[in-house]
């Protein structure tokens, strides 16, 4: 089977371990051929170019600058994304027979590739629905409600829908959601898709190593958080329980990321050595082993989402062994999840909750505790999170 894959994810190579590599080897290991299209920013100076391992073909699409720039780049270069897709399937890849496209939100706009290649093969479309836009730039306040911008990007929602055969929900709180806002949808369109990984055994350093060569206590209890450092992660609930827990204190902040506060949690680093420990983006090998050294993985959302967001970083978390202690929004399901499988806890993000968390990290002093919940956190992995998983959902309806 031909499979067209396009996502605004990047990665450095197909045996990248994460969501999108995974799923495309696992789809490679089941004998298809997968041709996968991802921006190539204009900043790289590189016109579009094509990576292929046996039955993979990755088409580095050149796009304008999507990542860290300013709102206006980003919002013109995203716009742009379906043209320059568009134009590279028709100039590339003209002569393959598509039979099923899989695809990613951001951004809405993909549903243009998806009209050309089904009109042009009647293939099979399954959108896997990462981000629920405009709704989430309203949480945000980056747009109004009923403004005339959130009434075009609607549009541009309601026909990715429609020109979806089915829509892959990362948690049921997402199929809930896409459902209530979008009545018209019949349900049997929509399912649970989440994210997911290949499983695979690490060969790690020990703990003990590892946070000594990144200066991270080894007496402590340590809460790693990796991924963004924005608004949409409710940063500023993070600094506060940083600032709030004693110097003393038996805990410990591992940060790995970028983003809007970094600079903030830089000065913060510089005033309590002692609480945290701040690391810029790694290659995604020493990142893995990062947080195999630590104790108990962060999740945070900003409170004023209404989009039940469910952060991939959780998964890595699970794969070694880590419980879970979030802070989000009421409609993401992630905290309610772990709560109710055993491997986490969790409480709204709300600034007055700060001292309600820190009450919560106090759960995880117990060594026996941690050991429990972490393989409970793994053993769900294993059974809902696998790309396994994934492919039996998504090929439950081509097969049909």
């Amino acid at each position: 089977m031909n499979i067209l894959f396009l996502t605004m994810a990047t990665f450095s190579g197909i045996n990248e371990h994460s969501i999108y590599p995974d799923l495309i080897r696992h789809l490679s290991k089941k004998g298809h051929d997968v041709y996968v299209l991802l921006p190539n920013e204009k900043k790289n100076n590189q016109r579009t170019f094509v990576e292929k391992t046996e039955n993979i073909h990755i088409w580095r699409v050149q796009t304008g600058n999507l990542f860290n720039v300013g709102m206006v780049t980003k919002l013109i270069s995203r716009a742009g994304v379906a043209r320059k897709y568009i134009r590279a399937i028709k100039k590339h890849l003209d002569h393959i027979k598509f039979d099923l496209i899989l695809y990613s939100t951001p951004p809405t706009t993909f549903y243009k590739v998806v009209d050309c290649v089904k009109k042009r093969d009647n293939s099979y479309t399954y959108l896997m629905l990462k981000d629920i836009f405009p709704q989430n730039a309203v949480d945000l306040g980056m747009i109004r409600k009923n403004s005339l911008i959130y009434r075009l990007l609607r549009v541009g929602e309601k026909k990715l829908y429609k020109i979806s055969d089915t829509i892959g929900c990362m948690s049921p709180a997402n199929v809930d959601f896409i459902l209530n806002q979008n009545p018209w949808i019949d349900p049997k369109r929509i399912e649970v898709c989440p994210n997911a990984l290949e499983l695979i055994i690490h060969k790690f350093p020990s703990k003990r190593e590892i946070r000594e060569k990144y200066n991270i206590p080894i007496d402590k209890v340590v809460f790693v958080y990796g991924g963004g450092l924005g608004n949409p992660q409710g940063i500023d609930f993070l600094l506060s329980c940083i600032e709030k827990i004693p110097d003393n204190s038996k805990f410990f902040f591992l940060v790995c990321g970028d983003g809007l506060y970094f600079e903030r949690l830089r000065e913060m680093k510089s005033r309590y050595p002692q609480k945290l420990q701040l690391i810029k983006w790694l290659p995604v090998n020493e990142y893995n082993a990062i947080v195999s050294a630590a104790d108990v993985g962060l999740v945070f959302l900003d409170h004023k989402f209404q989009i039940p967001n469910f952060p991939s970083r959780i998964l890595l978390y699970m794969e070694c062994a880590l419980p879970i202690l979030a802070a989000t929004d009421k409609s993401s399901d992630v905290g309610k999840i772990a709560v109710d499988n055993g491997f986490g806890d969790w409480c709204e993000s709300i600034p007055e909750n700060v001292d309600l968390f820190i009450k919560k990290m106090e759960l995880f002093t117990i060594p026996e505790t941690i050991t429990i919940m972490g393989r409970k956190s793994k053993e769900f992995l294993e059974r809902n999170y696998t790309v396994e998983t994934v492919y039996d959902t998504i090929f439950s309806h081509v097969d049909e």
